[in-house]
């Protein structure tokens, strides 16, 4: 078994967080479009019915054609839910369905044996394309001073309020580990950045190893291990798998 599975409750002073997920080396992640796995476009499964491990990943066009809002590659190749380049709409930051980050300015990437993370990723450049995997989302700035005020500059002050379940995927750069994050109660996006920070015993100032981007939420927020499971119905495009258990 190549993966761990945790269900812990985190006591904080405004409440509890109830995480539930995965650890797994970064070697074993894969991006996975439902698309180019069926070769079909806009095709939408649940992480239970997909056949793989895994949990959520991109926010996505819900009531549309269901086009990912971040960046997602696996191997070099897009993991969109429209499979030609050509049919992929436009809007004013430039092609969507996994070209741009539309939703965070983040990008957790695993190249050349290392996973690395970086902030300030609008478009695809080569950390996608000359990658094992790449997927983008709003940065945590788990270890950095003021690092809940950076949360909201990289998302541009989308998801600072309200609650709902919560997903998110951190990695640690020194042992090359990735953890596949989830918040099965619904919390607030601050509250679950602190119960991951009390989880892994990170503190503000810390030394840079622990990195981390908000994913899609709230009814998408979905995750399967062989000793985890959070649920949903509704059938989404891309997720974060385990490419062997």
């Amino acid at each position: 078994m190549s993966h761990t599975c945790y269900s812990e409750t985190i006591s904080l002073s405004s409440g509890n967080v109830k995480l539930k997920y995965i650890k797994t080396p970064a070697s074993n992640i894969k991006i996975l479009s439902f698309s180019r796995e069926n070769q079909k476009n806009d095709t939408r499964k649940t992480v239970t019915n997909s056949g793989w491990y895994g949990m959520n990943g991109s926010w996505f066009d819900i009531n549309g054609d269901g086009h990912i809002m971040n960046l997602a590659y696996n191997n070099g190749v897009r993991q969109g839910a429209i499979l030609s380049d050509a049919d992929v709409p436009l809007s004013n930051d430039g092609k969507v369905d996994g070209f741009i980050n539309s939703v965070g300015k983040s990008l957790i990437y695993y190249r050349h044996g290392q996973v690395m993370c970086d902030s300030g990723v609008s478009a695809a450049d080569y950390r996608c394309t000359d990658s094992n995997w790449a997927q983008g989302g709003i940065g945590l700035y788990l270890c950095n001073t003021n690092g809940y005020q950076k949360f909201i500059n990289d998302g541009e002050g989308q998801y600072n309020s309200g609650v709902a379940y919560r997903s998110a995927l951190v990695v640690n750069i020194n042992t090359n580990t990735a953890y596949l994050i989830t918040a099965w109660n619904e919390v607030t996006v601050k509250n679950f950045r602190l119960a991951i920070m009390d989880n892994f015993s990170i503190s503000e100032g810390d030394p840079d190893i622990w990195k981390g981007i908000l994913l899609d939420g709230g009814g998408s927020t979905q995750l399967y291990g062989s000793d985890v499971h959070v649920s949903s119905e509704r059938k989404i495009p891309q997720m974060i798998a385990l490419a062997n258990n």
